[in-house]
């Protein structure tokens, strides 16, 4: 799969590890806050673009062919696109919203990325959009060690980011926060020594790793695994 789709998750039926679940959670989570004609950026296989097919019209893009063509398939009655981001080949105001997961900091001119969605959203739309908390993913370190990001974001950067590119109201949602009790610390420990207990939305695992569910950010939450933003 990452040989042919690198970065590209593909969800099934069943969640196998804590990406997938953190991936089918944003797009369940979207789905509640999108109607209309919905642009997927990056939709890759089109795991997610099914999901929003379910309630809204569905259009993706994304730069491997490959992908693109498993996501026609997945969602034939969606429309698919091979596009290399920035620009985004649509016209103004085009989309009542546009979701865009895991995508940002892959884009060298992300101030032209920001400022395109905000183009092809209409007056009114939305924006959700997700990327790594560098806090959490990569401190201190330029660049990133995933060799696929250009860059990661701290919170104020990334609101700054969407700000500029024309979107001034931003709403801050989070995925996995940090381990607070000794509880969670002592389930991650017991996990990390028997691998097999590491199943997604079991109750143990979500104690020691965490929930992928998209949860509404407060201040105290200083580290978690990735932000997510409905932004306007």
């Amino acid at each position: 799969m990452e040989e042919r789709w690198p970065e590209r998750i593909d969800v099934g039926d069943t969640v196998r590890n804590h990406n997938e679940e953190e991936h089918r959670a944003r797009y369940l989570w979207a789905t509640e806050r999108i109607t209309g004609r919905i642009l997927d950026v990056a939709c890759g296989t089109g795991h997610g673009s099914k999901l929003v097919a379910e309630r809204c019209e569905v259009v993706g893009v994304d730069r491997d062919a490959g992908a693109v063509a498993m996501a026609q398939i997945r969602v034939p009655d969606g429309s698919f696109r091979v596009a290399t981001l920035p620009p985004i080949p649509f016209d103004d105001g085009h989309f009542d919203a546009a979701v865009s997961f895991e995508t940002l900091e892959h884009i060298e001119d992300d101030r032209e990325f920001v400022a395109e969605l905000r183009r092809v959203v209409k007056r009114g739309g939305r924006l959700l959009i997700s990327s790594p908390n560098r806090a959490a993913t990569s401190p201190n370190l330029v660049p990133p060690p995933n060799p696929y990001h250009v860059r990661e974001y701290l919170l104020p950067e990334l609101v700054e980011l969407m700000r500029e590119g024309g979107f001034p109201e931003v709403e801050v949602w989070h995925q996995r926060r940090e381990r607070k009790w000794v509880v969670e610390h002592v389930a991650a420990a017991v996990i990390a020594r028997i691998p097999r207990l590491c199943i997604p939305g079991r109750w143990w695992d979500r104690l020691g790793h965490g929930t992928g569910d998209v949860e509404r950010w407060e201040p105290n939450i200083r580290w978690p695994s990735m932000w997510v933003l409905v932004c306007r």
